[in-house]
């Protein structure tokens, strides 16, 4: 229940400004995965391009933000840093609990597009995912088909 209620719908949401729209293009993961890798990569002595344990990772985001957060090629506003950060991290409430202990690991950036960021004016995976749960399993009686994560959200403050 907590992978696909909390996490894959913290993974859905995660890209989403209040209105629905996107931050994080799937076309800046490239440029995330390349300085997760120019930091991690070397932490266990070997340059192979993989990074062995992201756990003793030290990349940070903000490396990567725009000067002026202005949207530029080669760097990161403080809205998209505030994604990757969030993808980053494991879901919480509002008042700070944490809800799943898992989250996507530094070096996993290429995987997002589709999964946890969309392409191609889709959804994310995620979203599918936990949209199915929440309407499906979740409950004991079948919610009304309208059910989705936002309205949910919006329940839930």
């Amino acid at each position: 229940m907590p992978l696909n209620g909390e996490y894959e719908t913290w993974n859905a949401r995660a890209n989403e400004e209040e209105q629905g729209n996107s931050i994080l293009p799937a076309e800046k993961l490239a440029l995330i995965h390349k300085a997760a890798l120019a930091n991690c990569d070397a932490k266990d002595r070997l340059v192979d391009r993989q990074i062995t344990d992201p756990r003793v990772c030290t990349f940070k985001t903000q490396s990567l933000r725009c000067s002026n957060n202005r949207e530029q090629e080669n760097c990161l506003t403080v809205a998209q840093i505030a994604v990757v950060d969030k993808l980053y991290s494991s879901p919480v409430a509002r008042e700070g609990r944490r809800l799943y202990p898992g989250s996507q690991a530094i070096g996993s950036e290429l995987a997002w597009a589709g999964s946890s960021i969309g392409t191609n004016g889709m959804a994310p995976f995620a979203a599918q995912i936990s949209n199915s749960y929440l309407k499906y399993l979740a409950f004991p009686k079948s919610p009304p088909p309208s059910l989705d994560i936002l309205i949910l959200e919006s329940i839930c403050r």
